[in-house]
């Protein structure tokens, strides 16, 4: 929301490939496991794994982009949304 009203611009998802495979039970303990692969001036990958007892139940690609509200294209990330999203995405989380 700081971007929006400081910059006019948003951070989308651009795309999503999820790999499954192996099902989690209803009270498994997963830990989502996040790396960025890659940083671009406009965009992020990121590898999204759930892991469960050291076995990966599911892989996911996220690319992310940034985008002008004015006129719907692609611009540079603003250095504190940049920050933000690294921060996001590379820290472990179990759940």
């Amino acid at each position: 929301s700081d971007s929006i009203g400081k910059f006019g611009v948003v951070v989308v998802v651009r795309k999503y490939i999820i790999d499954y495979f192996a099902p989690a039970k209803l009270d498994d303990s997963l830990i989502i496991a996040n790396k960025v692969k890659k940083i671009g001036s406009a965009s992020i990958e990121a590898m999204q794994s759930i892991i469960k007892t050291e076995f990966e139940l599911v892989r996911i690609l996220v690319r992310l982009g940034c985008l002008n509200l004015s006129n719907g294209k692609s611009e540079c990330l603003p250095s504190s949304t940049h920050e933000k999203l690294l921060g996001i995405f590379n820290e472990p989380k179990t759940i």
